[in-house]
C-alpha cells in the first residue's frame, strides 16, 4: 500500500540500533543479508522495486502515484528502511521502509524484486522490522495492504498479522499484528 492521502507526524526513530550487517536465521532458500538503508546506493533500486511490485498493486490516480514518487525520497528519511540482498550488497533484492511511533511500529512499505520472492527475503525483512520494534518498546505492528493483493494478505497473515478493518475508500485492509504475546 502507497499510504495515499494519509498524512503522519514525524516518528519516533531514535537509534536504529547497529548498522552492522544480520543474517536471518531462519529460512532454508534464505541467503538474504539485512543491513539499513544507503541514501545514496540504494535509493535508485528501491525506487525500481516500488515502480515494479507496489505501483501495479496500487489504485490510486496516476497524479497520486507521480506524487508519491516525487516525495519518495524524503519519505525515505523520515523512517527506518532495511534493504536486503544475496552475494552483492549493492542489489538490492528487497526492502522494508517503517516508522516507530510509542508503542507501535507502522510498515510504511515492503518490497521484494520478484526473482526474490518465494525465498524467504519478505521473512527476513519483516522479522528484522519487528525485532527492531520489539526492541524500541513497540507493542504492536500496524500495515495497510491493497485488498486486491491476495499474495500479500497471505503473506502477511502467514507472519501472524489479521485483519482490523476494511477502508473502501482506498480499498485496502488495514492489519495488526502484537509484538509482545
Amino acid at each position: 500500500m502507497l499510504w495515499q492521502g494519509i498524512s503522519y507526524r514525524p516518528p519516533f526513530t531514535g537509534n536504529a540500533g547497529a548498522a552492522g550487517i544480520f543474517r536471518p536465521p531462519h529460512g532454508r532458500n534464505c541467503s538474504t543479508m539485512i543491513r539499513l538503508r544507503k541514501k545514496n546506493v540504494d535509493d535508485r533500486q528501491i525506487r525500481k522495486l516500488v515502480d515494479r511490485e507496489l505501483v501495479p498493486l496500487s489504485h490510486m490516480h496516476p497524479s497520486l502515484i507521480q506524487k508519491t514518487r516525487k516525495e519518495l525520497p524524503h519519505r525515505l528519511d523520515q523512517g527506518i528502511t532495511f534493504v536486503s540482498y544475496e552475494n552483492d550488497p549493492k542489489i538490492v533484492n528487497g526492502f522494508i521502509h517503517l516508522l516507530l511511533y510509542p508503542r507501535t511500529m507502522l510498515i510504511d512499505m515492503l518490497a521484494v524484486a520478484s526473482r526474490a520472492q518465494g525465498k524467504g527475503c519478505g521473512k527476513s525483512l519483516i522479522s528484522h522490522a519487528e525485532m527492531l520494534g520489539r526492541n524500541k518498546g513497540c507493542e504492536f505492528a500496524r500495515l495497510l495492504v491493497d485488498d486486491d493483493n491476495i499474495r500479500g494478505i497471505h503473506f502477511y497473515r502467514k507472519q501472524g498479522y489479521s485483519i482490523l478493518r476494511h477502508d473502501s475508500w482506498n480499498r485496502c485492509y488495514e492489519m495488526s499484528k502484537m509484538l509482545f504475546p
